[in-house]
């Protein structure tokens, strides 16, 4: 019989032995089919008690020898221990109801539930499982010709050369799912419209910067033709922002708008993807010189971050807000946000603690503070050049050798400019 992966024989003594729940005697009179309904309607209310219920369905189902009960309880079971993240037990359930699913010969159900095993084996990072899962599966898939469980496994494939950054890899796979995903079915077309999206984000990771705006610009009909606002929202900012690579500011700008306008006028449940707009309208504002507009997008967004405690976006905000003033020529007020971002050292990426205090060196450095603006720019220096950010060190190396030559310390100047355009040059700037 065919099946994922190993699976765990029993499930976790523990976790059974801590539910004091008499749940044989909720059982009385239920069948299984009945005890599984009650089981999914306890699971917000009381999700031990609606575990122990669904156990003991999968438990009975397998003496009575009914598979798809079975199946379906240990579907259930997995959804709720991924939900309480117990991935290993997650998995196992999802990896039983595929095998049960199989012995009915119900090919979509048994590919759905290996395709929820393939999804979480992705978060461990188990790639080679991945990758024997799906090549099990595939012929399966081709043989029953079911076009919907072909696409997933493809994009399964996808997905697992994606996390291991083959992308080139990754968009071949991808596509070859969008051949399959061609139902007029709102299931699949929200599969499409996703792997669209993945397709543009493994391009704009080969530095392709046409090629995202076309599959933004098809995930986005997609989202459109299902009326998915909260998607429409998120892909027309993410559409915004391949715009804004390629230059053209004012179509990144009306997308951007568009997407804030859906969130303000549909009353999306995601204040997330609202923030994120902000910073993208921002940014493109930024970009277009309208400094007081840009302000207040990312101010608007600083304050949603404070409030949920997000520290890299307090600090990627801050920078934003700082690079603002620091334009404007309010140096203190740029000062100010540039330490909030400094003030998160050790809780924040190692890039935008860099951002802050090369910021911070440049304002010292105009106003004659040379020694301590050094210190800063090499600190940013070594962060920048231990990630290998050639556009960033390019930066730091030219604030450097702007400092020794403000000192009139030319011999030391020169090789940081020669570094600074050798690294440009790699960074194609």
């Amino acid at each position: 019989m065919f099946c994922c992966f190993n699976i765990f024989s029993q499930e976790n003594n523990e976790q059974t032995s801590s539910t004091n729940f008499n749940t044989k005697e909720l059982a009385k009179g239920l069948s299984n089919e009945q005890l599984l309904k009650k089981a999914r309607l306890l699971k917000n209310e009381n999700k031990a008690l609606s575990i122990a219920l669904a156990q003991q369905v999968a438990a009975s189902s397998i003496q009575n020898g009914d598979d798809l009960t079975n199946a379906q309880s240990h579907d259930f079971l997995g959804m709720l221990e991924e939900e309480s993240k117990h991935i290993d037990r997650a998995i196992s359930h999802f990896s039983q109801a595929s095998a049960a699913y199989e012995k009915l010969n119900d090919i979509p159900n048994q590919i759905s539930s290996a395709y929820s095993s393939i999804k979480l084996l992705l978060e461990t990072k188990r790639y080679s499982e991945i990758e024997q899962l799906s090549g099990e599966l595939l012929p399966i898939a081709l043989h029953h010709k079911e076009a919907l469980p072909i696409g997933l496994i493809y994009i399964a494939k996808g997905d697992n050369y994606y996390n291991q950054k083959r992308f080139s890899d990754s968009i071949s796979q991808y596509k070859l799912a969008e051949g399959h995903l061609l139902a007029d079915d709102n299931v699949v077309k929200k599969h499409l419209a996703i792997t669209y999206k993945k397709i543009a984000q493994a391009y704009k990771r080969l530095n392709d910067r046409e090629q995202p705006v076309y599959f933004y610009k098809k995930a986005l009909d997609t989202f459109t033709a299902l009326d998915d606002k909260r998607n429409m929202a998120r892909t027309l900012n993410t559409l915004a922002k391949a715009e804004r690579y390629l230059g053209n500011f004012d179509t990144a700008l009306t997308y951007c708008l568009q997407g804030l306008e859906l969130h303000l006028h549909n009353h999306i449940d995601d204040p997330e993807g609202y923030a994120k707009s902000l910073v993208g309208a921002g940014v493109i504002y930024k970009g277009m010189g309208r400094y007081e507009k840009s302000s207040k997008q990312f101010q608007e967004a600083h304050t949603y971050y404070k409030k949920t405690n997000d520290s890299d976006n307090i600090a990627n905000t801050s920078n934003q807000l700082g690079l603002i003033y620091t334009k404007l020529k309010q140096f203190d007020e740029a000062r100010f946000y540039y330490q909030l971002s400094i003030d998160l050292k050790g809780q924040i990426e190692q890039s935008t603690y860099g951002t802050a205090i090369r910021e911070i060196s440049v304002i010292d450095y105009n106003s004659g503070k040379y020694e301590l603006a050094m210190v800063n720019a090499k600190e940013a220096h070594k962060i920048f050049k231990s990630k290998n950010d050639k556009l960033r060190s390019s930066r730091t190396a030219r604030v450097i050798a702007d400092i020794f030559k403000a000192q009139k310390m030319m011999e030391n100047a020169t090789p940081y400019y020669e570094e600074s355009l050798s690294l440009a040059k790699e960074a194609n700037s």
